[in-house]
């Protein structure tokens, strides 16, 4: 099989969950995808714009079939968007994904109602200092960049894959983009991030 290759724009997602009373909408969000693959993701979106509410759309009918078959749970549809505003879907999952867990964290540290009104990014990426989790944690203590109880913004350390892909799984929770950006770039110099 051989499909056109599409240039996208922007990747983009929407995170659901089916409960009794049907779909309702986690999140929107901006997938980071270097190289074409999978790294992160900001959300809410940056800016919006018709394609994102077919997305959104999509993903309420899909929901509302999963819920007439008797599923319960969390979903997604993923997909890209042409320079010229053109939404193509290129997956769904049926399923918790990585997204689905930082979701969940977001609105653990915050709450749900401060969660809904919060800018956060996530990644993964390599990092130029020593690969210890515990001295890197320190290191964006000593910043003062992390993230801890009651606070509005900060950083969250999620994963320790340092010992199997040398890279730093990060979470950045502010109440702007732009903030959101500030913490990153202030992460990537004391982690040496890449």
């Amino acid at each position: 099989m051989v499909e056109e290759r599409l240039g996208f724009a922007r990747v983009v997602t929407v995170e659901m969950e089916v409960d009794e009373d049907g779909p309702r909408v986690l999140h929107v969000g901006e997938m980071r995808t270097p190289n074409g693959s999978f790294s992160g993701q900001v959300t809410p979106l940056v800016a919006s714009s018709s394609a994102v509410e077919e997305l959104v759309e999509s993903g309420l009918a899909l929901g509302r079939h999963l819920h007439t078959e008797g599923y319960r749970g969390p979903f997604d549809i993923d997909g890209g968007i042409t320079a010229d505003d053109v939404l193509y879907s290129t997956e769904s999952n049926v399923r918790k994904t990585g997204c689905t867990y930082l979701d969940l964290l977001v609105r653990r540290l915050l709450g749900t109602e401060r969660a809904a009104r919060t800018v956060w990014a996530a990644d993964s990426r390599p990092g130029g200092v020593e690969r210890d989790f515990a001295a890197g944690l320190a290191r964006v203590r000593s910043a003062g960049l992390d993230f801890t109880a009651g606070a509005r913004e900060g950083v969250v350390l999620t994963s320790d894959t340092l010992a199997f892909d040398g890279k730093w799984r990060y979470l950045v929770l502010a109440e702007s983009h732009s903030r959101v950006d500030e913490l990153e770039s202030g992460l990537a110099d004391v982690l040496k991030l890449s």
